[in-house]
């Protein structure tokens, strides 16, 4: 995976690495993990950080070493690539940049990608992103619907 990244990137993301490996075991354990992902604002509980060291360890020595670290977080930045590319998509229909579009541009957006949706299909859809609409303006906050479009 880190055939993506630059050869700047690994050596920045190889120093970040050892900042965490603080026994200098050339692999970062949970709790290393844990001190790691609080400095870059992700907090997660410890049956979290276990399961992202699960699915990331691929030697299943328990941690996680360099390269399961930048096909993590490849994996991240992908994901955040995703997450951007969504938000313009979404951004384009927020002319007022309030961060919120209403239903019925949600169901327009919702119609052009991929097959068409029934009325009653869209209602569905909305029921799964019940947080994300404001009932009293009947609009949509785009935000959420992607971070749980990206969570799911």
């Amino acid at each position: 995976m880190s055939q993506n990244l630059t050869r700047d990137q690994i050596d920045h993301f190889r120093e970040a690495f050892n900042v965490f490996d603080s026994d200098g075991s050339g692999s970062i354990d949970a709790s290393e993990l844990g001190s790691c992902l609080r400095a870059l604002g992700q907090n997660m509980s410890d049956q979290e950080l276990e399961d992202l060291i699960i699915s990331v360890d691929e030697d299943r020595s328990g941690s996680i070493e360099f390269e399961e670290f930048l096909a993590m977080i490849t994996r991240k930045t992908e994901a955040m690539s995703c997450d951007q590319e969504m938000l313009r998509a979404f951004e384009e229909f927020d002319l007022a940049r309030s961060g919120r579009i209403s239903k019925d541009d949600f169901f327009g957006i919702m119609c052009t990608m991929g097959d068409p949706l029934k009325p009653a299909e869209f209602e569905r859809m909305l029921a799964v992103f019940a947080d994300a609409v404001d009932t009293a303006t009947d609009e949509v906050i785009y935000s959420l619907v992607v971070r749980k479009l990206l969570s799911m």
